[in-house]
């Protein structure tokens, strides 16, 4: 019996530790920058409730959706505060609906972005794909309940507004 339950412990033990290393390996993997490379932000936010018959592009969000930006390092750091409270990784194969939009300019003249669905699923959890550059590749992630909140309260507090609906907040 012994024997046994050193073996369920050390089996534990094992899957742990591999778990473990997966989330590091899945933390290295997304890439995110870190908000003092970051030289100004664009964010994209839809009204709430949006439905469309088509599904939208990033070109769309650009051009007809509420748009605000920051340039200074207290208010991006005030955003990646956001993001770090509600990130998780994520292994989501949907397609997501794109709903809003964050594009990073960085100092070093790259650029990466999250596109993001709304918040319309049973857990109220946000999908998200995370691009960086102009790498194809995507990683899967995921914010927890109460992103968009977050997010559009970020976007109300003394940020530039280059398109605003009162929908959108």
């Amino acid at each position: 019996m012994r024997e046994f339950i050193r073996s369920v412990l050390f089996c534990t033990a094992i899957i742990i530790l591999a778990s473990n290393a997966k989330a590091e390996n899945s933390r290295e993997k997304m890439r995110l920058p870190e908000a003092r490379s970051v030289q100004n932000v664009e964010v994209f936010i839809s009204p709430h409730g949006l439905k469309t018959v088509i599904p939208l592009t990033e070109e769309m969000m650009r051009s007809h959706h509420c748009s605000f930006e920051s340039d200074q390092p207290e208010k991006i750091a005030d955003l990646f505060s956001r993001i770090s409270k509600y990130l998780e990784k994520s292994d989501h194969v949907d397609e997501i609906k794109l709903r809003h939009l964050i594009y990073f300019n960085l100092k070093n003249g790259e650029k990466s972005k999250i596109l993001m669905s709304d918040d319309a699923n049973l857990d109220y959890s946000v999908l998200a794909n995370y691009v960086q550059g102009t790498d194809d590749g995507k990683d899967q992630i995921k914010f927890r309940k109460g992103f968009l909140r977050s997010l559009r309260e970020w976007a109300s507090e003394g940020v530039g507004v280059k398109n605003y609906s009162q929908y959108c907040l």
